[in-house]
């Protein structure tokens, strides 16, 4: 057999592996092909009488150094990046190396092969030494400053003022939300005003007596509790009520005192109470009210960065910045509030903090946060960051009802499973789904009437599991049709936690500018044309494949058997030879991936937990949530324990020194 040209600076380096490992450079230079023809016959590289380190880098450097000493990729080595020390400071890239190995992509199918006991090595090798971190050390949990999302917003309102706004107004968009300060930020003029004026709004509903068309008055209340909510008959008199013999100033520091505590998720300094008796004082010297001089302070509270801000930060520490330790109980009470109600911490989480208990209550508080109506807001909330439902109201070839019951399916399909505690694995195949009589029709199901959505069993149809929801289809499509490239890149991000790299740079473009498919081409024909380039082969080659097993439905998850008047063919061929048919074999595959599955929940959920995205020092803590994820039998009350016992949530960053001001987060 005539062997391929290999370049001279790849026999340079192989000779220098031969003093190493006693091998001859033929030897090496051969033995990529006899692994793929008689294994059993090639000596291992792998010696007894060698290091883990020596054995690993000698693997390194013969079956990577053809394109990483090369220039030919963009991430190339050389002697002085593989000491251990350099290796580990560039985790994010030799986690990219283990999903290679571990997938087969590296080295590339074209190149000589390692012995299945050489790559597993080498796997093994970069997980426990060059990636190895102490899960109690790494990553600081660093929500740093941001401001409230529109969601926590009006969810905070709903719950310091008793009543949920139908219309809050128009609120600062929640792209201006994040940033990195060292103490209370100030709010810009303009959204300032913009809060002032959303606050008085609110303010205007939950206390005046007329809000319900209640004449409190002619009604004989002169309190104004007539006007007060029926479902939440405290809306009114927490603030107006009757104090006894206090004076007005002492009935207004019980009053803001509580209120602000609530707001700001922590007790109050003396000095900012004292601020806020001096609005309340000014305004009643002023000639207003009673009532007048407590809007007014409230209006002030609702407006402060205190409110408006989650800041974590410590007191009078000399602590280096870059040190971490556990969060106060205070801010993991509103972690834990943010994170499963999008709100405030209620009365039950502030008290348990301030008496410094809510860490040993922890399993407890979960349990019954989760079972409260408000988890459903991080349900539908995590549901739209997870799956990018975010895209559904852009889709123009859907009409808004049908949008809407889309978005709700799915929606409802993830809010059972983690309120209800089911199995992690109904997202890839579960055998109910949520139909009104417009989703019902779309997907051929009978027996659906009605607008309200409800649970339907799909067993014996080609429904269940995300994979073969409408939304799916829908915002994965291309504009024109289905698209099995995106189909699949969805699942390998969303499902597997193995997103594709982004494409070459100037390839996209070539790819545009190429001669367009004739019309006797199908989608699978111009498909193998993409493939042919070396540049999208390693990629594609998975993607497609998963991608195209999902082809039995249209762009907006339509059923069908024939696409352009021929056949529908829903197979693809992963890496390893195996093909796929169809989107039961499919979720078959899917539900065979169990490690990545829960590997990729864990690191979905973590991110949206401490709302940042994951670096490399999460790694760690990404690993044992899945891990006991998977020992918990894949049940969602373990993700959402694991999220919040790991060290990124339960640690605080030190941002500022004694000059900070305190603030809860």
């Amino acid at each position: 057999m005539r062997m391929p040209q290999r370049p001279l600076f790849l026999l340079m380096g192989l000779s220098a592996i031969c003093v190493l490992t006693g091998a001859s450079v033929y030897g090496l230079y051969q033995r990529g092909w006899l692994v793929a023809s008689n294994p059993s016959a090639v000596p291992s590289l792998i010696h007894a009488n060698q290091t883990p380190d020596k054995n690993a880098i000698a693997l390194i450097h013969v079956y990577c150094g053809t394109c990483h000493q090369s220039g030919r990729s963009g991430v190339d080595f050389d002697d002085t990046t593989l000491p251990l020390n350099v290796m580990r400071g560039d985790r994010s890239t030799w986690e990219m190396v283990v999903e290679k190995l571990r997938e087969g992509k590296m080295p590339p199918k074209k190149f000589p092969q390692p012995l299945p006991e050489e790559r597993a090595f080498l796997i093994q090798w970069v997980e426990n030494v060059v990636l190895k971190q102490d899960i109690n050390s790494p990553a600081d949990g660093r929500l740093m400053a941001r401001r409230l999302q529109q969601t926590e917003y009006v969810n905070a309102i709903r719950d310091l003022l008793g009543f949920a706004p139908d219309d809050p107004g128009e609120l600062p968009n929640d792209e201006k939300a994040w940033g990195q300060v060292k103490g209370v930020p100030a709010l810009p003029a303009e959204e300032l005003a913009t809060y002032r004026a959303v606050a008085r709004k609110l303010l205007d509903q939950a206390l005046s007596t007329e809000f319900l068309g209640i004449d409190a008055e002619a009604d004989d209340d002169s309190e104004g509790n007539a006007a007060a909510d029926p479902e939440n008959p405290g809306t009114r008199t927490m603030f107006f009520r009757d104090f006894g013999e206090k004076t007005s100033t002492e009935a207004a520091r019980e009053v803001l005192g509580d209120f602000a505590r609530r707001a700001y998720r922590r007790p109050l300094e003396s000095s900012e109470l004292d601020q806020l008796i001096d609005v309340f004082e000014a305004s009643e010297a002023a000639g207003g009210s009673f009532d007048e001089a407590i809007y007014d302070a409230l209006e002030e509270i609702l407006t402060s960065p205190n409110f408006l801000y989650r800041v974590e930060v410590r007191h009078g520490s000399e602590m280096p910045l870059a040190n971490t330790k556990r969060v106060q109980q205070l801010e993991l009470a509103s972690r834990l509030s943010f994170f499963l109600w999008k709100s405030v911490p209620d009365e039950q989480l502030l008290s348990l903090a301030e008496q410094g208990t809510l860490s040993d209550n922890l399993e407890s508080q979960v349990k019954r946060m989760l079972q409260s109506p408000k988890s459903q807001a991080m349900a539908t909330d995590f549901t739209d960051e997870w799956l990018n439902l975010k895209k559904l109201p852009g889709m123009a070839d859907l009409d808004d009802s049908l949008r809407t019951a889309m978005r709700q399916e799915t929606q409802l399909l993830v809010s059972t499973i983690l309120r209800e505690n089911r199995s992690l694995l109904e997202f890839l195949d579960a055998d109910y789904t949520f139909l009104n009589e417009k989703l019902a029709n779309h997907y051929g199901i009978k027996d659906v009437a009605g607008d309200e959505m409800r649970k339907v069993s799909v067993k014996g149809t080609h429904r269940g599991g995300l994979v073969t929801h409408g939304s799916i289809h829908a915002i994965t499509s291309n504009g024109l049709g289905s698209s099995p490239v995106q189909r699949g890149k969805w699942v390998l991000d969303n499902l597997l936690g193995t997103p594709p790299p982004r494409p070459p740079a100037g390839l996209l473009e070539a790819f545009n500018n190429a001669p367009k498919a004739n019309n006797g081409d199908t989608k699978r024909t111009q498909m193998e044309k993409h493939r042919q380039d070396p540049n999208c082969a390693q990629c594609h080659v998975k993607m497609d494949a998963i991608g195209l097993a999902l082809e039995n439905f249209d762009g907006l998850g339509a059923w069908r058997t024939e696409w352009n008047t021929r056949p529908v063919d829903a197979s693809g061929i992963l890496p390893d030879g195996k093909t796929i048919r169809g989107p039961a074999e499919l979720k078959t595959y899917l539900r065979g991936q169990q490690r990545l599955f829960a590997r990729a929940l864990a690191q979905k959920m973590l991110g949206y937990a401490l709302g940042r995205k994951l670096t490399a020092d999460d790694r760690p803590a990404v690993d044992q949530i899945a891990l006991r994820v998977t020992q918990g039998e894949f049940q969602s009350s373990a993700l959402i324990l694991e999220v919040i016992r790991s060290t990124p949530f339960q640690n605080g960053w030190n941002l500022a020194r004694a000059s900070s001001p305190k603030v809860g987060g």
